[in-house]
């Protein structure tokens, strides 16, 4: 006569248990997250510090260095903002080190002839001044602000196929400015 072994009710209990928590553990996380972007509760922040123009609006390249980032000021006349504005980006490419080949600067004004207020007499290596007087310029200065939706100062940062990807106000961060140039060099292979 065979005997049936004793089943032990707790050991039973205790590995249904036991089951039931590996199972939260595996499943648990996958479904709160589920949960949280059903429901839009995930992060909100974004991680540039310009705002992003999606999707990226294509410029006219007449005025832009072909296969290089840009940074446009675009000014009617260069006052003291315009030149505290290009003094800072000169910085800001300066501390980009050797990715600052990669990164070049413009400026549009209407009278290139002006003399440059006193903050920006050391930002006039490298920089590129354009007259909003040429149509290439002014096509450029148009198209900037529309596809940016700005007016009035504003630095403009195009990729190295002449498109507009971020737009900053002129109190932007110099800080902010170097981490998302630092970030997009490091994502791009080309310019």
């Amino acid at each position: 006569m065979s005997q049936e072994p004793a089943i032990d009710l707790a050991a039973q209990a205790r590995s249904r248990r036991m089951l039931v928590l590996l199972a939260c553990l595996f499943f648990g996380p996958m479904l709160v997250a589920s949960l949280l972007y059903r429901f839009g509760a995930g992060p909100q922040g974004r991680v540039n510090h310009g705002e992003l123009v999606s999707p990226a609006q294509p410029m006219p390249a007449g005025v832009l260095v072909p296969d290089k980032w840009a940074l446009v000021v675009v000014a009617e006349q260069c006052d003291a903002a315009c030149g505290d504005m290009l003094y800072r980006i000169r910085q800001v490419r300066t501390l980009l080190k050797a990715d600052s080949a990669r990164v070049t600067r413009v400026l549009l004004t209407r009278n290139t002839t002006a003399p440059l207020p006193a903050s920006a007499k050391d930002s006039l290596q490298g920089l590129t001044i354009v007259s909003l007087e040429t149509a290439a310029a002014t096509e450029l200065a148009t198209a900037l602000s529309k596809a940016a939706g700005t007016q009035g100062l504003h630095l403009y940062l195009t990729d190295p196929h002449a498109n507009l990807v971020l737009h900053y106000p002129a109190n932007f961060e110099n800080k902010g400015l170097q981490k998302d140039l630092k970030k997009l060099l490091g994502l791009s292979s080309i310019g």
